[in-house]
């Protein structure tokens, strides 16, 4: 009986240092603290932002009617980045840019739209 609670244990321990691993790649943009508290508040809030590292961001022609909602105009680096790359945090709402020198907007999607995208 004793070997099975010392299995027990063993496993409840060894799950939870697991869980609370911190993906290097979030450091960018996201403190240690903030991402531990987010692993223990908001594990499937965490889990996304792991999925906005491939999927966080989408470029568009610049449409007129979206001209309110552009925060900002944003240079982007040359090749393959991600929202991280930028400096940027996923938030509770889509959030627009516009690229300098072009008729393109960047669009870092939301918490709504990247789980949505998760759980399809």
């Amino acid at each position: 009986m004793k070997s099975l609670y010392i299995i027990i244990i063993s496993l409840l321990f060894s799950s939870f240092g697991y869980s609370q691993e911190i993906d290097a790649r979030l450091l960018k943009s996201y403190t240690s603290e903030e991402l531990s508290e987010l692993i223990i508040s908001d594990n499937d809030k965490y889990k996304t932002l792991i999925l906005a590292i491939e999927s966080g961001v989408a470029i568009f022609d610049f449409p007129a009617e979206k001209s309110k909602k552009v925060t900002k105009e944003i240079t982007l680096p040359k090749g393959d980045f991600t929202y991280l790359d930028l400096g940027l945090k996923i938030e509770e709402s889509n959030q627009y840019f516009k690229i300098k020198n072009s008729n393109k907007m960047l669009i870092v999607k939301s918490f709504y739209v990247l789980k949505h995208e998760l759980n399809k």
